[in-house]
């Protein structure tokens, strides 16, 4: 099957990327322990704000990650969200 690549504002991404971007800003927060954390925006993980869009999703600056993306950071320990061990639970919106 021939994948299919559109534009999203200014950035080239796989057809069905635009409507999974719409959907993560739909999920403000991750849950842990019985408890709800605010997600962090694109370009508020750090004291550098970040030129264009998400190398791995996506999103422009001071939209919410897809979940799932590499550069997203946890709200608890604000490590890798993917891989820092915290039993963040990311629903599939």
């Amino acid at each position: 099957m021939e994948r299919r690549f559109v534009f999203y504002r200014d950035v080239e991404m796989q057809a069905e990327w635009p409507e999974k971007i719409r959907r993560a800003q739909l999920q403000t927060t991750y849950d842990a322990d019985g408890r709800a954390y605010p997600r962090i925006p694109f370009g508020r993980e750090g004291p550098h704000p970040p030129r264009g869009a998400c190398h791995d999703c996506g999103v422009v600056p001071g939209e919410l990650h897809v979940p799932g993306c590499d550069a997203e950071r946890c709200p608890i320990c604000h490590e890798q969200a993917i891989s820092c061990g915290c039993e963040i639970v990311q629903s599939d919106i």
